[in-house]
């Protein structure tokens, strides 16, 4: 009876994880180390880790996701200074 007990807790905490999970991007899911192939299938295909064979997958999503995301500071740093310049530019005049 305890038995069951524990197991209803564990997949009431399986469901709300699930149901969280589901909001999330597959690129951050991957690079969570989280397969959203398993996730989709459900409570029942826990765990949802993504087997070792799919590392490479993971790396590189993980790479491609850090490079994104430096470009994108490297251009919203651009953005700022360029519209500082024209700010000081109207200051000017």
């Amino acid at each position: 009876m305890f038995k069951r007990f524990i197991e209803g807790f564990e997949y009431a905490a399986r469901a709300r994880t699930l149901n969280i999970l589901q909001g999330v991007s597959r690129e951050r899911l991957i690079a969570a180390g989280i397969s959203p192939e398993l996730l989709a299938q459900g409570i029942d295909a826990w765990p949802w880790r993504i087997e070792t064979s799919d590392a490479a997958e993971l790396t590189a999503v993980s790479t491609s996701l850090k490079t994104a995301a430096v470009a994108s500071i490297q251009d919203n740093h651009a953005n700022n200074a360029d519209v500082e310049k024209e700010c000081e530019f109207d200051a000017a005049a």
